[in-house]
């Protein structure tokens, strides 16, 4: 019998032994592990193409050189940060130098209607082109929202990243000021205007329309310093000579 448990004995403490050094094993491998994790951290920005203004840049078949080098991500700024502003989303930028992205394509940031959520659309229901949404800039004054975007972006510029913004050539919502200050922009039907994904379409066929609507566009690139444009459902809306 005495035999027998000093025999059990040894086992349990084998087995206790063995316990703590797999237990011992396995703190070594996380140390390891996180210690490696810590030194191979992620960094991609010296891969990265440098970024030339447009005056020295090559135009290629009709396209910017730098478009045949893009690694691209879309980037909606009222869900990037807690504060879902311009200001609060630069301090991503590092974070994507350094994943090697060179190019965020910037959901819609048109003033939203006032029947839909900021997160209901992603910014696709518009006020129109000549308008930013106040909320992600912190300012009810459009000069001022383009100053704040700006800044975004040439931020992004230092760190050899383009941007892209989302324009919306579909139409705008019903509650949109344009609609009432200038109807003919509007599609018009015998029994109203035109609806069409919640909105009122754009009237694409008129020349007074495809003018301003140009205009406005051109002016957010100027005053934003922005790379171009992504063009949500395009060509089957404007068609590619617009």
């Amino acid at each position: 019998i005495r035999s027998n448990l000093k025999y059990e004995m040894r086992l349990i403490m084998n087995k206790v032994k063995a316990s703590i050094f797999l237990i011992a094993l396995i703190i070594l491998l996380q140390s390891s592990f996180s210690a490696m994790a810590a030194t191979t951290e992620i960094d991609n920005r010296s891969l990265m193409p440098v970024y030339k203004p447009d005056s020295e840049v090559k135009m290629i078949d009709g396209s910017p050189e730098w478009a045949s080098s893009l690694i691209m991500a879309s980037l909606r700024i009222e869900s990037a940060t807690e504060e879902g502003t311009f200001q609060a989303a630069t301090k991503l930028l590092d974070h994507y130098q350094k994943m090697g992205v060179n190019c965020i394509w910037v959901l819609p940031i048109y003033q939203r209607g006032a029947n839909k959520d900021l997160s209901g659309n992603n910014g696709y229901g518009n006020y129109g082109p000549h308008t930013i949404e106040p909320s992600l800039t912190g300012t009810n004054n459009i000069d001022e929202s383009f100053k704040v975007v700006k800044k975004f972006v040439d931020e992004a510029h230092k760190r050899n990243i383009r941007i892209l913004f989302d324009i919306v050539v579909w139409g705008a919502e019903k509650d949109s000021p344009i609609v009432k200050e200038h109807p003919e922009y509007f599609i018009q039907l015998e029994n109203g205007f035109r609806e069409v994904w919640g909105g009122y379409a754009f009237n694409w066929s008129s020349e007074v329309w495809q003018e301003w609507y140009i205009s406005c566009a051109t002016n957010f690139i100027m005053k934003t310093g922005a790379d171009g444009f992504r063009c949500d459902l395009e060509p089957t809306i404007t068609g590619y000579p617009v």
